[in-house]
């Protein structure tokens, strides 16, 4: 579960305009940043080889990490949008 009030205050703290818009903008292209390889390539420096061919060198899990990012993602909107429509 997403800590709430801890979403809002980061958003307070970089003050992000159009927070919703990026967040939409980033799933959008979600995909294509994780089957990128620049993503790859800076994953790769933090994660060993044996778990790489078993994550990031799989197609499988590439689907699984973007359908889970974008989930994420959503759950993060929906607490922006309830905030914004309680301050209304």
């Amino acid at each position: 579960m997403l800590n709430a009030d801890y979403i809002r205050s980061k958003i307070q703290d970089y003050k992000t305009d159009n927070y919703l818009d990026k967040l939409d903008d980033m799933v959008a292209c979600l995909e294509e940043i994780i089957h990128g390889k620049a993503f790859r390539d800076e994953m790769s420096r933090f994660i060993p080889m044996d778990i790489q061919e078993r994550t990031l060198q799989k197609e499988k899990f590439l689907v699984y990490l973007a359908n889970e990012t974008k989930k994420l993602l959503s759950e993060v909107r929906h607490i922006v949008t309830t905030e914004n429509s309680n301050d209304a």
